[in-house]
């Protein structure tokens, strides 16, 4: 049987997380991320101490969803691409400045692997397009690779939007001294 979303799933934006509901959102975090860590020869996801810092950043918006009073799902996201570690700002304002000032970056979309059938990944879309309507943003930047090309295709009918062209690849290569 496939999982849906509780009746009592309630969702919110915050600029600051912290203490239990630090801890619990960490533990949500890093569990959606573990399977992963094999399938890719770069970290995709924030180190504790990374999280914790986006969680105590105003400039980080934190949009949690909630299941009888515990955290299942969230994103992280923010309007200054500058938070973001392993993204080029500068890349971004030569390649889309029509839209400095429009735009955001998901860094994450996280759900706890119990509950990655229940339909997380489009609620959270759908509340990341109304905040962007609600604060005249136009394009929301994220890195989605591999097997999650389907999530991305799947957030995007949930929303009714259309995908920029790829941005951008990266190839990793390894050499054998013989």
């Amino acid at each position: 049987m496939i999982p849906t979303p509780s009746t009592q799933s309630t969702h919110t934006i915050k600029l600051m997380v912290e203490g239990d509901e630090l801890e619990e959102a960490w533990v949500v975090y890093e569990q959606s991320f573990e399977e992963i860590k094999l399938e890719h020869p770069c970290r995709q996801s924030l180190t504790r101490v990374e999280f914790e810092a986006f969680m105590a950043d105003c400039e980080v918006v934190k949009l949690l969803f909630y299941e009888e009073g515990q955290i299942v799902a969230g994103s992280l996201f923010t309007t200054n691409l500058a938070k973001i570690p392993w993204i080029s700002a500068p890349f971004y304002d030569a390649q889309y400045p029509k839209y400095i000032g429009e735009r955001m970056y998901a860094q994450s979309f996280f759900v706890k692997p119990s509950r990655r059938a229940a339909g997380y990944l489009e609620k959270i879309a759908v509340a990341i397009r109304d905040y962007m309507r609600e604060h005249s943003l136009k394009v929301a930047f994220c890195d989605f690779g591999g097997r999650n090309e389907i999530a991305f295709r799947l957030i995007l009918k949930a929303i009714g939007a259309e995908a920029l062209k790829t941005i951008g690849t990266q190839t990793y290569s390894g050499i054998v001294i013989n």
